[in-house]
């Protein structure tokens, strides 16, 4: 019983840490969307912000836009912090799914839980 009880805190937490890795991922692009969109003039629409935001998110050395570059080395110099949290969030969001099927399979073919 000890076992089944440990099994679903666990399937819990993995299911509370997706959804809070979601939920980051949400707020921060929509703050950035809305410092873009506050400090520059240029970027007139959420979805152009929302490009922006996925041009700043990819790791340094990756390949840039160059109609983009103004903006995500604003992103970069200013939001250096909610980029590392927004590149975290993606990396759990991708990760915690897998995760969880992984979990509902050895809860139902190794455990005998579900």
């Amino acid at each position: 019983m000890t076992g089944v009880i440990i099994y679903w805190i666990a399937l819990g937490l993995l299911g509370f840490g997706f959804a809070l890795a979601v939920q980051m991922r949400i707020m921060i692009a929509l703050v950035l969307r809305r410092a873009l969109l506050a400090r520059h003039d240029q970027i007139t629409s959420p979805g152009l912000a929302n490009e922006v935001i996925i041009q700043a998110a990819r790791p340094a050395d990756a390949a840039i836009e160059q109609r983009f570059q103004l903006f995500v080395d604003h992103l970069r110099q200013d939001y250096s912090k909610p980029l590392s949290h927004l590149h975290l969030a993606r990396r759990y969001s991708y990760l915690l799914p897998g995760l969880i099927l992984i979990w509902l399979v050895l809860g139902r073919l190794v455990f005998g839980v579900i």
